[in-house]
């Protein structure tokens, strides 16, 4: 029994010395960032977002609605005229607006970051102005998205058309 017990703890101790060993040869999957799920609309960069389903891929669709909540239509419908999808410095973006006559001007920007998992929404409408929306920061935005955020608020206003006064005869 005592040669039993001396017989396991050798191979303990055999088993102790080698892990060292065959743990620098394996890479630590604690030390790996988690891969991001939004990656994939990568794979849209330099197309345009009406011509694809990009708006209605997943997981993008639902956090955008759970960034946006009420929103969400108007951050779509003022992202209507857009762009290409685009990258820079490992961001993917896409900046449109929505210039309508019959409606009040607005437009729109979505910022990703796949390595960091981050989504940065931008909308900016006559009533409300410019409000973010985002589960997480990026520290930077692209220097296509700064300027064109910087044009929206300082562009001109369309003239308002009066109708004519009725006259009575």
């Amino acid at each position: 029994m005592r040669a039993l017990h001396a017989g396991y703890a050798l191979l303990v101790i055999g088993a102790c010395g080698k892990a060292p060993e065959q743990a620098a040869n394996q890479p630590d999957s604690t030390a790996l960032p988690p891969p991001s799920e939004l990656a994939y609309l990568r794979g849209y960069v330099g197309k345009y977002p009406g011509d694809t389903v990009f708006w209605d891929s997943e997981p993008l669709r639902s956090r955008m609605t759970r960034l946006l909540g009420g929103d969400y239509q108007s951050f779509r419908d003022n992202i209507k005229t857009s762009g290409p999808i685009s990258e820079t410095g490992g961001l993917v973006y896409v900046t449109g607006n929505c210039p309508s006559a019959a409606r009040e001007w607005g437009a729109a920007a979505l910022v990703v970051d796949p390595a960091g998992n981050t989504l940065v929404l931008k909308l900016y409408t006559e009533k409300n102005g410019l409000r973010s929306f985002g589960d997480g920061e990026i520290a930077a935005l692209p220097p296509e998205v700064m300027k064109t955020l910087a044009g929206w608020e300082d562009r001109p206003r369309p003239a308002v058309k009066k109708r004519p006064a009725e006259t009575k005869g």
